[in-house]
């Protein structure tokens, strides 16, 4: 498997992949030969923005669609505006308890009836040909995995604020490239035969799940615009950032990695990069003692994360020290 982009030619899908299509693929004619796709829409005091994002999930062009919303006990009237939408497509799902976000990205998985998963995060949009130019490409090659596209992104408060520009520059030059749940498709087999989103990542569990499917499934690759992103004070990707309480998440993430014995084979540079963001982490203390400080106190992930200090040290320790030795030996 060659794990390359695939991409239609023209944006719009070439003719030759036209021809590649069956009439499922190509068509989707009607609910009997479509296959189900399952919008997911997990909830939290989304009252400002639920109504347009689950009117842009209602518009899609694609025919056989449930959407699955599963509400992590909101405490505004998010619940009660969905059920004022009047649509048999529609399942809603209220946790009695909050699970958290990754949980709950799980819970929509597992939840779900479709074979295929469309996230759509509660304050984000769907533009109406979104699912069904993904299912396009999708159903064309059976190795694809996911499928993902550019995003519009809407900055809600001021666009100059030194948070947001920090976050768009990242976005930009070293970021999630693939981008947020709501900018992919993907099998559901992914998540079966991979595991769900890692719930020991605040920020990145996303690019976590990303990294797992691309190594195992072919990539597609869409290059319009299908989605919009809405980035604002209230988002989960503001909090995370202004707070810090992302601060492990890179080192939770290689360490997920590196215990895939596939990818650790095949990339043991992982050590490598686990030996930076060390060094990264260290410079974070020195700079931003009172936020860590605080997730120290009150966070059982973030203490769970500096008992494995040692362990991430000596496994990075080891790796160098093992390249050390290797360069030596050329050099002798």
């Amino acid at each position: 498997m060659s794990h390359e982009p695939i991409r239609p030619e023209d944006g719009r899908g070439s003719a030759e992949l036209d021809k590649q299509m069956t009439a499922t693929s190509r068509h989707l004619p009607d609910n009997s030969t479509s296959p189900l796709v399952s919008i997911c829409i997990p909830t939290f005091n989304a009252v400002r923005w639920i109504l347009v994002c689950l009117e842009s999930a209602l518009a899609q062009t694609y025919p056989h669609l449930e959407v699955l919303i599963i509400d992590d006990g909101s405490t505004d009237e998010t619940v009660e505006l969905i059920r004022s939408v009047d649509d048999e497509r529609i399942r809603l799902l209220v946790n009695e308890q909050n699970i958290g976000l990754a949980r709950n990205w799980n819970k929509c998985v597992e939840m779900s009836r479709g074979n295929f998963i469309k996230f759509l995060f509660h304050d984000d949009i769907l533009y109406p040909e979104c699912v069904e130019r993904m299912m396009r490409l999708l159903l064309s090659n059976e190795n694809v995995g996911l499928v993902f596209s550019p995003r519009d992104v809407i900055v809600e408060g001021d666009p100059e604020a030194e948070l947001t520009k920090s976050w768009l520059q990242n976005c930009r030059l070293r970021g999630n490239w693939i981008g947020e749940p709501s900018s992919v498709l993907i099998r559901k087999e992914c998540f079966t035969r991979l595991g769900l989103f890692n719930p020991s990542l605040y920020q990145v569990c996303d690019i976590e799940m990303w990294l797992r499917i691309m190594f195992s499934y072919d990539i597609g690759f869409l290059p319009e615009k299908l989605t919009a992103f809405r980035f604002h004070s209230d988002s989960t990707s503001f909090r995370n950032i202004a707070t810090r309480r992302n601060f492990l998440d890179q080192l939770w993430l290689l360490e997920s990695l590196s215990n895939c014995n596939s990818i650790i084979s095949a990339h043991p540079e992982i050590e490598r990069i686990r030996a930076l963001e060390l060094l990264r982490l260290a410079k974070a203390f020195l700079l931003h003692p009172l936020a860590i400080g605080r997730w120290l106190r009150t966070d059982p992930l973030t203490r769970q994360g500096i008992r494995y200090l040692p362990k991430w040290t000596n496994s990075a320790a080891t790796y160098s020290l093992r390249k050390l030795l290797r360069l030596e030996n050329r050099a002798r």
